[in-house]
């Protein structure tokens, strides 16, 4: 997965991960091999199963990576307006 500044055309940042399945793909007994294939993911997702933590890992990495400039935009922070 890439961050990449659209105005600039540069990268900001990259995730690449890896998964393994021991089972090698067998979807015998209705088995979803992808799903479990998180709980050997690199960098991890989490505790076992691991696919339930998941769903956010793309908004998780994004906001790592991303900071608004709120100076720049003249926002102010808090309930004083």
């Amino acid at each position: 997965m890439k961050v990449i500044d659209l105005e600039k055309n540069e990268v900001i940042a990259e995730r690449i991960g890896y998964f393994y399945d021991s089972a090698q793909g067998d979807i015998s007994g209705g088995r979803a091999p992808w799903l479990w294939a998180t709980s050997n993911a690199c960098p991890s997702f989490g505790s076992s199963p691991a696919f339930g933590s998941q769903p956010n890992q793309t908004a998780v990495f994004v906001e790592k990576v991303l900071r608004p400039n709120l100076k720049a935009k003249n926002i102010k922070m808090g309930g004083n307006h």
